[in-house]
């Protein structure tokens, strides 16, 4: 039921047997495949076969070059995918547009996923507050750091720290804090 090939330098060449697997496999139900270089065209491959595979509740694709391209292939899956409810994006180059698109697939189509790590991108903070208002809607769907948080909003507002632990504990649709 569970795979973790964190670390494993899998690659796009990798990325894509696996995802030759997944497209048949039901058992399998969570995936690690943190830091693995799978880039774009690998997340592209395991988000079509998540696309026809509703078995898998959790993946973790964290630090893996993925950015906007590979963000538009994850926001696809997700408006079919009805089994995942947790994804780990971190460490990721995804920009606006890419954080628009996931944004956009959570509120009209995915209604189960439950957790979502997005921290450590390089989209502005107001994505960030719009994929967490649409997880209010969508079962306290993101999850961020208040590092995270802190570090977003000082750059962009400049609030002190209780402006940040008073603007972090008006959303009780955090799923979860975390260091």
């Amino acid at each position: 039921q569970r795979l973790d090939l964190e670390r494993n330098s899998i690659g796009v060449r990798g990325a894509e047997k696996l995802a030759t697997m997944l497209m048949h496999n039901t058992a399998l139900r969570t995936l690690f495949l943190s830091k693995n270089k799978i880039g774009n065209d690998g997340v592209a491959k395991i988000a079509i076969a998540l696309h026809l595979n509703n078995a898998m509740q959790t993946l973790i694709l964290d630090d893996n070059e993925i950015d906007d391209n590979g963000a538009r292939a994850i926001a696809v899956m997700l408006t079919h995918n009805t089994g995942l409810i947790e994804l780990d994006l971190c460490h990721n180059k995804i920009g606006r547009v890419g954080a628009e698109l996931i944004a956009e697939s959570l509120r009209y189509d995915n209604r189960t996923m439950h957790k979502m790590f997005v921290h450590d991108n390089p989209f502005p903070m107001d994505l960030g507050d719009k994929m967490w208002r649409l997880g209010r809607i969508n079962a306290e769907c993101v999850d961020c750091t208040q590092k995270e948080v802190a570090r977003k909003k000082r750059a962009e507002f400049g609030p002190t720290l209780n402006q940040i632990y008073s603007f972090i504990r008006s959303r009780p649709y955090l799923y979860q804090l975390s260091e």
